[in-house]
Parts: C-alpha cells; structure tokens; sequence
C-alpha cells in the first residue's frame, strides 16, 4: 500500500511540475541568457546544411546534435528540447535516490527540488547548455548505480562536449571506475573525446582540432574577471534561500556520517564521491575561473544550473536528516508543503515568470521591427547581436548573418546596399566596431537610432544603443555627424524637457578662439538647484553633450570623464562618472562631440542640488566650445 501510494505521488508530482514549466515556457517571452540561447539556435539551425557546426566547440556538439531537429520548427520549438530534458533530469534525480536511499520516504520532494531550483527552472525553457549537461550527468550517475557500467562511461565521456568544464568531472570518474575495479569499463570515459578528434580530423585535416579551435582563448581581455566569492554571495537567485539551507545541511551530515562509517568501497562512499564531489569541484572551478578570469568565465550564475540538480540530492538529504527528528508523518507532510511554496515563492521574489522582453531585447526588437517594414527589409543583413537571427524576418535568398569579420576588414566583407545593425554592447567590445570609428566610416551612411527611454549603463561607462548603417559608395554618404545628431533630437519629446542649459563650462578672456580651456584636473560646476526641479518630476535622464576643440586631445589615449554628484548639505550623497571616450560621436580634426544620459531617479531624496562637471585626470589643456545640459522628464 505504501509503495503504491509513493507512486502516486510521484507521478502527481511530476505532473504538477511538468504542467507548470509548460505554461511558463508558453508564456516566456525571450529566454533567460540573452544572446546566447539565438547563437545556440542558430547553429543548430545551420548543422544540417553545414555539417561542421556539428563540430562548433562553442555550440557544443551534442547540444548541436540534440537540439537541431526542434530548431528547424522555430526557436519556440528549440527551448522545447531542453523542457523535456530537464522534467527527464528531476525524473532521474528522483531515480537515483530512490536506488541509493534506504528511506525513500517523500521522495517525490526531488522534482520539487530540481525543477524549483532557481537556477534552473529559469533555465529549462531556454536554448543553453546546461540542462543538457545536467542530464547527461544524471544519465551517467544512474547507470553507474545501475551496474552499467560501459553505458555510464560512454555517457559520461560526452560532459566536455555538453560544457567544456565537463573536462574537470572525468577524473573522478575515472576514479569510480578504479574503485570498482572496472577498468575496461572505465577506459571509455575517453571514448567521446576519441570520436570527436577522429571526425574533426577528416573534416579539420587536423588531428588536435579539439586544442587548436578551443574558443576562449584569451577571453580575459573581453570578460575579465571578479570575486572568489561571486557565485556564494549570489546563493539567493542560484538555489533560493530554502534549498540552500537544506543544502548545507545535507552536505554537513553527509560529511559527518562518511567520516563516523567510512569505507572505501561502500554505498556512502560512492554517493559522496559521485554526488557531492562533483557537485563541489564544479562549483569550486567555476568560482576560480571566473576569479582568475580564465576560460572565458563570465561570471555568469547560470553555469551553476549544469549541478543544480546534484545539489537538490544533496537538499533532500538535508530534509531527510530534519524528517528523521520527526515521528508522526502529517507535520512532515504539512512541512514538505510549506517547503514547496516557499521555493515557489522565491522564484517568484527573485525572478519576472513568466520572463518578459529585456531591456536591451526591447530596442533589439523595436529595430528589427523597423528594418522588417523599411524599404531595407529585403538587403543582406549583420549584426553582433544573435537575437536578430529570430527578430528578422528573412526573405528568399535574403543573407541574414552575425558579423565576424573585424573592422579593419569589416568593408571587404561588406557590398554595396548590405545593412549593418551596431549595438554598443556586443559590436563595440566584443566585434571591435567603437562607435566614433563606425560613424566616421564614409562606406557606411547612418539610417536610424534606437535608444531606451531609460538609459541602459554597460560595463564600460557607455549607453546602450542599436544604430542601423547601409554600406554607399562614397560619394552616396551623407555626413553622419549632423544625420545622427538630428535623429537625437527629432526623438526628443519637448514636454519631457524640464531644464535646459547651453553654457560653457568656463569664464575666459581667450576672445580669439572663443573657446572656454581648463587644464586643470576639475573644471568648473554646473549647479541645478532643487528649487529648479518640479517636486513631481524627480525621475529624470541627464541628457549632455559636449563640444571639445581637437587640439592634442586623444579618443585613445586620454581619460576624460563627465561626473554627476548629488549633494546635501555640502556631502556627496550619490556619484557617479562617465567615461567620455564610449560616447564620442564625432571625431573630426577641428572638434569632439560627446553626447552620453545618465538616468537621476532622485524620489524620495532628500538633496539640495545637482552638480556636473569634467573631470580631466590627465591635466591636459582642453578648450571647451560649447555645452549643452538638458534633464527630461522619465515615467
């Protein structure tokens, strides 16, 4: 009777879970991860006609493999695959507990557990690798506890080309193997890298493709690095605060009970070394890899999915250890409820479900939608940004592709009348195309801007924008500089102004050249006092441009930064800069223009006035022409 009854709640269990995921993944707009999840499409897209995208490292081999019958359909279709994989992966985890675990008793929590890990139920109705990953894992766990042995290494062998940090996993799997003394078993832990270098061999004509095409070599440069403790200090979105309390718990108890029954070749001995090892060496790489900025560490919380449903195991024996303390079997129930809501709760807190369009997929959005209705619509078409793949909608014989020629070489890959969508996210650091080089271009003639109401800070300093470019001949280009210029104030809304300033920042008695120098390291304030501002309109966009005559000023070399200060009482209360070089938007020989918003949200601030001003670290002698200070109104 009691089997019976675990059985039926194992199956409401995934029923519910599976349900739920399905109506989000309905409702989802985008898919968590950005770009990546239209890369991950696109080439799965693209294998069947071009067999070596099957080969792509950073499109992984077996996502690419797995994925490309559902992205024919579309990428709706593309996020189903990994639906399915991940409701399979808490089906498996539940599995492997059920196999390892002498009290099965609730068992059912675990498609609770996997599925409401944070973490990973944002991720499992995307285009990403990591539920893939997390399954093959589960896979080759099973089978291991399975006695399949052969089955489990060759599933197991596959991890690397499911996320390259699989790499870190086989050797101690290798050492399962060892333990148990399966040592032809055990070999074919390599047999997907053998595979692999054989097939990419005959294609490639070389051998160590796997080494010579590694995509993150020096990545550094790009993505830098952070904190040790970058993915702990996140614990709130990566597991949720209850799945990290029962997680600690069971890794402590575990621990404890493998220290006090230690032996080599035992259960216990092999669920720690399967289970929690791998779950801690692959949380551990990734903490220092991003620490170190190495191996193209993003420091991406989401990594942390691949594991996620190990460290639900790991939860459940924490809830187990708490449930062993209760006797009667109603409060274990009424507690595994309140436990269930409380992880939906936070997912919920932390996470928009269903997930609607971002910020930068917005404007992403909004410029493809202008580019599909445009006279344009039908012209071979780049981009940096790999949601256009899905945004665009691609006419016969239409060319719709990522750019990844540089821009040394950008217009030999370019002809005449093809279209080029910049972003300053993707196309300024990761493609090299910086703004004042594109717009200085004389091939490429400027056609339409897209930018946020609410600006969009990026890593670097800059504002996040889209601007669509046509490649002309020369003589068909217009002046960029004063189309783009117009364009800016054509979106302007003059009911949203509320204050505007055209001022130079300094007093000067250099009548010859009317310019306005300072060479010192702080040039004179822009004060906007409270009284200035309406009471109601305390959300604003700081909107300034700036004219600098040319004369020794640097884009490359030299730092110049606008700053902003919130003062009270003479102390500064918020500060923030802004480096001038990502917002340069004419570079010619006679002057600079600087054009860059900084979004104020000052409700509910209590301050006396707003100060502006240059900040000129390098004391260079610069001559201020003119400046042009405007707030607008924000919803």
């Amino acid at each position: 009777m009691k089997k019976r009854t675990d059985k039926t709640l194992a199956i409401l269990s995934f029923a519910l879970v599976s349900l739920f995921i399905l109506i989000i993944w309905y409702f989802n707009k985008g898919a968590h991860g950005g770009a990546d999840n239209y890369t991950h499409y696109r080439i799965s897209q693209l294998a069947p006609k071009v067999p070596a995208k099957f080969l792509d490292l950073w499109g992984k081999p077996v996502f690419t493999l797995l994925n490309t019958t559902f992205a024919y359909f579309g990428f709706k279709y593309a996020q189903l695959m990994n639906v399915i994989l991940g409701l399979l992966s808490a089906f498996f985890a539940y599995r492997i507990v059920r196999m390892t675990n002498t009290d099965n008793a609730f068992s059912n929590l675990l498609f609770y557990f996997v599925v409401f890990t944070p973490i990973f139920f944002i991720l499992i109705p995307s285009v990403l690798t990591e539920i893939v990953f997390a399954f093959l894992l589960l896979i080759g766990i099973y089978l291991f506890f399975r006695n399949k042995y052969l089955f489990a290494a060759i599933v197991l062998s596959f991890l690397p080309y499911a996320r390259t940090e699989g790499i870190v996993l086989i050797p101690i799997f290798i050492l399962a193997f060892v333990l148990k003394r399966k040592f032809t078993a055990g070999s074919f832990v390599l047999f997907a890298t053998i595979l692999f270098s054989l097939i990419g061999g005959f294609v490639f004509n070389d051998f160590l493709w796997l080494i010579h095409r590694f995509p993150y070599q020096g990545a550094k440069d790009v993505y830098g690095s952070g904190e040790l403790l970058h993915f702990i200090n996140n614990y709130r979105l990566i597991f949720g605060l209850p799945l990290t309390v029962f997680l600690i718990i069971g890794l402590i108890s575990k621990t404890i009970r493998l220290i006090k029954n230690f032996e080599l070749n035992s259960q216990l001995a092999f669920e720690y070394l399967l289970i929690v090892i791998p779950f801690i060496i692959y949380f551990s790489a990734h903490s220092f890899a991003w620490y170190w900025g190495r191996g193209g560490s993003l420091g991406l919380i989401r990594v942390i999915a691949g594991v996620a449903p190990l460290a639900a195991i790991i939860a459940f024996w924490g809830i187990q250890e708490i449930f062993n303390k209760i006797p009667r079997k109603r409060i274990k129930f009424a507690i595994s409820l309140l436990l269930v809501g409380w992880m939906v709760l936070e997912l919920f807190l932390n996470y928009t479900i269903p997930r609607k369009w971002g910020n930068t997929e917005k404007i992403a959005l909004n410029a493809a939608q202008w580019l599909n209705k445009s006279e344009f619509s039908n012209h071979d078409t780049y981009f940096f940004i790999a949601h256009f793949y899905d945004f665009i909608e691609k006419e016969p014989g239409q060319k719709v592709s990522r750019m990844y020629c540089n821009y040394s070489d950008s217009m030999h890959c370019l002809r005449q009348g093809d279209i080029l969508i910049w972003d300053a996210l993707i196309g300024a650091n990761e493609g090299k195309f910086e703004k004042w080089k594109i717009l200085n271009n004389q091939n490429l003639s400027l056609l339409k801007i897209f930018i946020p109401e609410h600006p969009i800070k990026l890593y670097d300093g800059s504002n996040y924008e889209i601007m669509i470019f046509k490649k002309d001949s020369i003589t068909q280009n217009k002046n960029n500089h004063e189309y783009l210029i117009s364009l800016l104030k054509s979106e302007e809304n003059p009911d949203k102004i509320l204050l505007k300033k055209t001022e130079y920042l300094n007093d000067s008695t250099d009548k010859k050249n009317e310019n306005k120098p300072f060479s010192n390291m702080y040039s004179d304030n822009i004060i906007v006092k409270k009284n200035e501002i309406k009471p109601n309109d305390l959300h604003l966009r700081l909107a300034t441009n700036i004219e600098i005559n040319n004369k020794g000023l640097s884009i490359d070399d030299d730092k110049l930064y606008l700053v902003t200060e919130i003062i009270k009482d003479n102390h500064t209360i918020r500060y923030c800069s802004a480096d001038l070089k990502s917002s340069v938007i004419i570079p010619q020989t006679n002057f600079l223009l600087f054009s860059i918003h900084t979004e104020l949200n000052l409700k509910n601030t209590d301050f006396d006035f707003i100060k502006v001003y240059l900040w000129n670290p390098v004391k260079k002698r610069i001559f201020i022409q003119n400046l042009e200070f405007k707030l607008i109104e924000l919803p």
